[in-house]
């Protein structure tokens, strides 16, 4: 699981960190990380499932960030969203790829 989710949050952090400033950017790419978030909590349940554990507090920070997403992008499709909470939470989930990549050790 290692090497894949690393390669998710790399691929991620570099994405997020060119995203353009305009309110339909960070609207497209916070409704995108919705399935990079699932895809990575996935990888975590499925890895732990096979006796490859990772930490609780890493299973929860990925859960609980998974869910911020979704949020996020269901306030967007409902067109009840907030350019400046869009941007913050975008700043948090790039800077929690960045965490995600340093506890993978990559």
């Amino acid at each position: 699981m290692p090497r894949e989710a690393g390669s998710v949050a790399r691929r991620e952090a570099a994405l997020l960190g060119s995203v353009a400033a305009d309110d339909a950017a960070v609207r497209a790419a916070l409704v995108g990380q919705v399935d990079a978030w699932d895809a990575l909590a996935d990888m975590v349940r499925r890895h732990d499932a096979f006796g490859v554990s990772v930490g609780a507090d890493f299973v929860a920070l990925v859960d609980q960030t998974a869910a911020l997403a979704q949020r996020q992008s269901d306030l967007i499709a409902q067109g009840k969203d907030d350019p400046a909470a869009n941007r913050q939470a975008l700043e948090q989930m790039r800077k929690l790829w960045g965490d995600v990549q340093r506890y993978l050790g990559e």
